[in-house]
């Protein structure tokens, strides 16, 4: 009865992926980075990220089966950019405001800035059956994961802030 619906399982799970991605970009919205400084909204953006992952495995589970899937999946979701884009927009925003106040680098792309915040936020959580395993920590443990996050906002912050007397862009720092 189901695929009366959405025709096949294919059809179903492309669904249910682009679902996990109206949700997840559904909470950042809620965070209201707009309102908050370039630097509190950067980190309240990389909590919500590490505690989104932690708290829905199956979003996990999800990317992980879709990257298993070289991405044929989401490749048929035809507002996936769409879905992206608020995200997109107000990390520029925030940035921008980090620029002019004297904040951030001027040479952070939002892309390249909010892959490098997923990374350090999914891999702890994607991995961690075999991280308990190999390194003998609690690393599903919320003392633990808070201090991944803290850890996340501070690389993050540190790798915006420009560097004092020198050059503001990547390819003049040496």
């Amino acid at each position: 009865m189901i695929y009366s619906y959405y025709g096949d399982k294919d059809d179903l799970y492309a669904a249910a992926l682009r679902e996990a991605y109206i949700q997840i970009r559904a909470g950042e919205s809620e965070l209201q980075l707009e309102n908050k400084t370039p630097e509190a909204a950067i980190r309240a953006l990389i909590s919500f990220t590490l505690n989104h992952f932690q708290s829905k495995p199956w979003f996990i589970s999800m990317l992980n089966t879709e990257n298993l899937r070289r991405g044929s999946t989401i490749a048929r979701i035809e507002d996936v950019s769409e879905i992206q884009s608020k995200l997109l927009q107000q990390l520029e925003k925030i940035l921008e405001r980090g620029q002019q106040e004297g904040l951030f680098r001027t040479d952070i792309d939002p892309v390249d800035l909010y892959i490098t915040i997923a990374s350090l936020c999914y891999f702890p959580i994607s991995n961690a059956h075999t991280l308990r395993v190999v390194f003998n920590k609690p690393v599903d443990e919320a003392d633990w994961l808070n201090q991944r996050c803290r850890d996340a906002e501070e690389m993050i912050i540190r790798f915006l802030r420009p560097e004092p007397d020198s050059a503001t862009t990547r390819g003049d720092r040496r």
